[in-house]
């Protein structure tokens, strides 16, 4: 009598988001255990792309959406740059706005001593 045999793949084997250019899918059968290279997390695990960089990224690094960490971190870091860049240039608006007012009321008093 022969034994059973069965495998397991993982991934998304139902093809609604997979493409060959973003998803690996891992046969766990023919590889024991899979190394993610971005954070050497080890196991049974499905190594995707990152869609801006290319690397390898497991599903405990890969946060939200289909970047690594570095990608990810690389866009916060220019956003907050724009948001830092953009409270700059309000606070000098409202500096200018603070000195024009100053300048009014200084003229204003000036002129109520000169009446």
């Amino acid at each position: 009598m022969k034994g059973i045999q069965d495998s397991v793949v993982q991934g998304n084997v139902a093809g609604r988001d997979y493409s060959e250019s973003t998803t690996y899918i891992t046969n766990t059968v023919q590889s024991d255990r899979v190394s993610c290279p971005s954070c050497a997390t080890t196991g049974m695990i499905t190594i995707y792309k990152c869609t801006s960089c290319g690397s390898g990224i497991c599903d405990a690094c890969r946060g939200n959406g289909y970047y690594c960490r570095i990608c990810q971190n690389t866009f916060l870091m220019q956003q907050k740059s724009v948001v830092d860049k953009k409270k700059r240039e309000h606070l000098n608006d409202l500096i200018i706005i603070i000195a024009g007012v100053s300048a009014c009321l200084f003229m204003a008093i000036i002129g109520w001593f000169l009446i």
